[in-house]
């Protein structure tokens, strides 16, 4: 399954869970961020993004596509790819 299916498949149970019958509101935060954060990992890996690179320049010891750096590593592969 890719990331883009997962994803989606995120997407879905968020808006399932904002459903009045259930209002499992933090559920579908939490399957919204997930959506998200998928899709930002998906377009970068896509866009061949230097994660590597990109880390030694603001945090060398953090995993490549770590919660604690991806937007900002987002930002830098959008404008990156806006030049192109």
């Amino acid at each position: 399954m890719s990331l883009y299916q997962k994803a989606k498949e995120n997407e879905q149970i968020a808006e399932y869970c904002y459903k009045e019958e259930i209002s499992a509101y933090n559920a579908g935060a939490s399957r919204a961020y997930y959506a998200a954060f998928q899709k930002a990992k998906a377009y970068m890996i896509e866009k061949k993004f230097d994660y590597e690179k990109f880390l030694q320049k603001i945090k060398a010891t953090e995993k490549p596509f770590s919660h604690g750096t991806i937007q900002r590593a987002l930002v830098e592969c959008l404008i990156v790819n806006g030049r192109k």
